[in-house]
């Protein structure tokens, strides 16, 4: 059967002039729209549900259970959010404005094989211009190529059915984001749709670019619109749209600048305020541009300033000795000093000019102030040159492998007045990296190893991607990302950061790239296994830029853009097609993690884990194993499988984005089980993604909802209480807790899966006891354990109790005291500068 759909009727001239408010500054039309509590807001048709495997349009005995999942339909997706995370003060049931639609006439199937489930993605070719592509997936060993067509655009989503064609024919009807179509391609096929010597239909299409926040493309085709249409006497008023609509890129442009500058990126900032446009943009527009101009003039000037006012006190230090001492930290502060630092030096900048104040202890103010922090600045300047002592022993003994050179190097610390534990964590804290790695041939780019550390497994290797403009005193969010099957941790960094510059000049088929402010996420290329990442490429600005930019040498994916560093390891065998749940796995993951911390300065704090398919799987796996390590996970196309279901208690302080395919194969159902035990339990995080008519991909359409996500969460490294379950040997470090000598009978190896019946986890309480008492109480039975101590559980001046399964640890008077080689010893084996531990209670 043939749908004829043809171009949008044409209304009388003179109806299209005017381009109504509402739908010039309207929000996208959609039936209902709801904030959750973390800020984040849907929009689309809502219904609430009891369980994630039943329609809720279904009649069944599941309507009368209580319905604890909220499910938003936009036609692209079905987004599942626990009702306790919507904010009932902001439910937006008003009717919205017109949303701008385009149907596309093809020759579509009207007899044939329903698609139930999609088979392993081989390839998908590009769209032509009447919007048609082959995609050839593989079902019962067979390639079998399927001709689509897009059938409706909107300014969000495109619907996508199956066309006639001889031999075996599928009904098929998919949803992909409007933004995953080249801009060039897009617009091709819109052109097709209209006639172009209609101005109603051409004002249809600016229209339709104002929706998708596309207000370039929106304008230059507004303008065009006006000079096409010229000798029309009431066109001309059309130049107040026109303005609108750079008045809306400006903005776009300021927003885009604000983004990049909180990712630390201040001279690509800079220079787009330098490139900033000025013709037909409001003066409030201009003025807020150049305040962030002199904004970054004055911080300049500030950091010229402080570094001379620190010389002239310098000058008067009338001791030579002490003037040779400060030379070296002087170098560092005019070589380091930053937007990024600047407030290090706040309690100096502030007294600079006090004149009951000598300049040793100025001079102490801004060298202790550099190495601790304004916030424990001090004005002995013995102290503070022991700082500078202290912090060189902390990064020798973190740097040093051997341990009798370790111990050596402590020795002189108990003689520097500076080592008290409190110094020796904001030491940690405000230091750079303690492992210096020299930077590899494409910017900001390495290929690191690791020692696995169990017998008879080879080195592994992992790969990093740093953002632009890198700063070692900025604490950047990360992403751990765990590749599919038969994909690399290469394809990984691609897909979050963007394809490296070298690969994108030879990658032509991408099509052109958007400008810095679209919106648009990603160009697709599914591998074999059809969740492989493909190539990410959401913006590039159109000129390289000088004073060291370099725009030209730049990723320009998501990660790029917001500031996340990537770290992608190689945690698979040769031929490995299936994760394995194995101690190896976990090994090379945290093992990336740890020594990344002790190169980069990684935020242990915003630290994600994600991965596609068998990485998935693995990252579900290794989130539930080890929950205290991040700030949320993102398993795509993920499957549950054996601990998974065993640990889900483990899942009630870690933050989880899931993103399924609606026909990957029943995933969404299998995995079901343990989805409803997520949105059931009260004030946990959970959000399921499900694209409709989708695959087993790696769905790039939703990079930018997930960085949205991941910018709202943020581990708590100190809850004040939690529970965790164990099988495994390597899963015993939960927070403040570590198990050893664990139960044979409780352990189950992953090769010997599934284990004897009625074998149940090891379970784990730890409480912090409430104030006025001070202490920490564990229940946990017929393992060893060791309890880490620090400031945030309890108060290290105070006698301390710490009880496990209700027996007071032994301890002097319940004093318990700091230890900085224990400090230290932990900081090199965990990585974490952030957070030490001061002391340990064992069993």
């Amino acid at each position: 059967m043939y749908r004829k759909r043809g171009l949008p009727r044409a209304r009388p001239f003179g109806g299209c002039l005017i381009l109504a408010a509402a739908v010039l500054w309207g929000a996208k039309a959609q039936a209902e729209k709801v904030t959750l509590l973390d800020g984040r807001v849907l929009e689309g048709r809502f219904a609430e549900i009891a369980n994630i495997a039943i329609s809720p349009f279904a009649n069944s005995a599941a309507a009368a259970d209580v319905k604890h999942i909220l499910m938003c339909d936009d036609d692209l997706t079905r987004t599942f959010v626990p009702k306790r995370l919507v904010d009932p003060k902001l439910v937006d049931a008003s009717a919205p404005p017109r949303f701008e639609h385009f149907d596309i006439a093809q020759d579509l199937a009207s007899a044939g094989a329903p698609v139930a489930a999609l088979g392993a993605i081989v390839q998908v070719g590009p769209w032509d211009k009447w919007g048609r592509r082959i995609f050839i997936m593989a079902i019962q060993g067979q390639q079998r190529p399927v001709i689509q067509g897009i059938t409706e655009i909107t300014p969000t989503w495109c619907k996508v059915e199956s066309i006639r064609q001889n031999g075996v024919t599928y009904l098929w009807d998919m949803r992909i984001a409007t933004s995953s179509i080249p801009r060039d391609v897009l617009n091709a096929i819109l052109m097709k749709q209209i006639d172009p010597k209609n101005p109603d239909h051409r004002l249809k299409l600016v229209r339709f670019y104002m929706q998708a926040e596309r207000f370039q493309d929106a304008e230059a085709e507004l303008q065009q619109v006006i000079r096409d249409f010229k000798d029309f006497p009431d066109l001309p008023a059309l130049d107040l749209q026109a303005t609108a609509l750079r008045e809306l890129s400006a903005k776009r442009r300021l927003s885009e600048i604000e983004t990049r500058g909180k990712a630390g990126q201040h001279q690509l900032a800079k220079w787009m305020l330098q490139m900033f446009p000025t013709d037909n943009v409001s003066g409030v527009v201009l003025q807020a541009a150049r305040d962030k101009i002199e904004k970054y003039t004055k911080i300049q000037q500030l950091g010229v300033e402080i570094i001379n006012q620190f010389d002239e006190q310098v000058s008067k230090v009338k001791d030579h000795d002490v003037k040779k001492q400060l030379k070296p930290i002087r170098d560092e502060i005019q070589l380091e000093l930053n937007i990024a630092t600047l407030d290090r030096m706040a309690p100096f900048k502030r007294l600079a000019d006090d004149p009951d104040m000598t300049p040793e202890q100025k001079v102490a103010l801004a060298i202790s102030g550099w190495l601790v922090g304004p916030n424990d600045a001090i004005e002995n300047l013995q102290t503070a040159l022991s700082l500078l002592e202290t912090r060189k022993i902390i990064r020798d003994y973190l740097t040093e492998p051997q341990k009798f050179k370790r111990e050596q190097l402590l020795e002189p610390m108990d003689s520097q007045q500076a080592a008290s534990p409190k110094y020796v964590s904001e030491l940690l804290s405000h230091m750079k990296p303690p492992i210096d790695t020299p930077e590899q041939e494409s910017p900001g780019f390495y290929k690191l190893e690791i020692k696995v550390g169990l017998p008879n497994e080879p080195d592994a290797t992992y790969f990093v991607q740093l953002p632009p403009e890198y700063d070692p005193y900025i604490k950047y969010p990360t992403v751990v990302t765990l590749h599919a099957e038969g994909s690399t941790p290469e394809l990984q960094i691609d897909w979050w950061a963007g394809i490296s510059p070298e690969a994108e000049n030879k990658a032509a088929h991408l099509g052109n790239p958007d400008e810095p402010e679209s919106k648009d996420a990603a160009k697709d290329k599914p591998g074999k296994d059809g969740a492989k990442p493909g190539r990410t490429a959401p913006e590039k600005p159109k000129v390289d830029a000088g004073g060291g930019v370099g725009l030209s040498r730049m990723r320009r994916g998501q990660a790029t853009r917001q500031g996340y560093i990537v770290i992608a390891p190689a945690s698979t065998k040769p031929h490995q097609m299936q994760y394995e749940y194995s101690a190896r796995e976990h090994a090379i993951a945290l093992g990336a993690l740890r020594d990344a911390c002790k190169r980069f300065s990684i935020d242990t704090d915003r630290v994600y884990l994600s991965g596609h398919s068998m990485g998935g799987d693995a990252a579900w796996d290794i989130a539930l194993a080890h929950p205290d390590l991040w700030a949320g996970v993102i398993p795509i196309t993920a499957t549950m499988g054996k601990y998974v279901e065993r640990y889900w208690q483990n899942a009630a302080k870690l933050p989880m984005y899931f993103v399924s395919g609606e026909l990957d194969g029943g995933k969404t159902v299998t995995n079901a089980p343990q989805f409803d035990k997520y949105y059931m339990q009260p004030g946990w995080d959970m959000t399921l993604v499900e694209y409709q008519g989708r695959g087993h991909e790696h769905f790039s359409d939703e990079i930018l909802r997930i960085f949205d996500w991941m910018g709202r969460k943020k581990r708590d490294f100190f809850p004040k209480e939690f529970h965790a379950v164990t099988m495994r040997t390597w899963d015993n470090f939960f927070w403040c807790v570590e198990l050893s000598d664990m139960p044979a009978g409780q352990m189950v190896d992953p090769a010997t899966w599934p284990p004897p019946r009625n074998t149940l986890p090891m379970n784990l309480t730890v409480r912090q006891v409430a104030a006025p008492a001070n202490g920490v109480n564990v229940e946990m039975h017929s393992a060893k354990l060791t309890v880490w101590l620090s400031p945030e559980y309890v108060n290290f001046t105070l006698p301390i109790e710490v009880k496990i399964n209700g027996t007071r640890v032994a301890t002097a008077k319940g004093m318990i005291k700091p230890s900085i080689p224990l400090m230290l010893e932990d900081v090199r084996t965990r990585g974490d500068r952030q957070h030490p531990f001061w002391a340990k209670v064992e069993q």
